[in-house]
């Protein structure tokens, strides 16, 4: 499983995704994070993908020259996000993510 948050939030760094072997990722957590101090990452600090810093066209190219076929699954904390009108928050992340897929040339 590959967390993009916690991927591009941590200690991880571009090049360890080139250790994956082809076909062994499994499933894929898709969201964009907040710039800012690394010691004040939370949850909020999720974004919706394409809202952020990290290289999700880079990270999903990466993904699909190791063979990886899964869902990209949006998780997403932020308080606007979980109290805000389910129709109108998943047609803006549905959007987003499709913007940011056709970019990575995967739509």
């Amino acid at each position: 499983m590959l967390d993009f948050f916690h991927f591009w939030s941590g200690l991880s760094k571009f090049e360890d995704l080139d250790l994956l072997e082809p076909g062994e990722l499994a499933h894929a957590h898709f969201q964009d994070l907040l710039a800012g101090p690394r010691e004040l990452i939370n949850n909020d600090s999720r974004l919706i993908p394409g809202d952020g810093i990290a290289p999700l066209v880079r990270i999903i190219q990466k993904l699909v020259e190791k063979r990886y076929e899964g869902t990209l699954s949006v998780e997403l904390f932020r308080e606007e996000l979980v109290r805000g009108d389910p129709f109108e928050v998943a047609t803006e992340i549905g959007r987003k993510c499709e913007a940011v897929m056709l970019e990575a040339g995967v739509l």
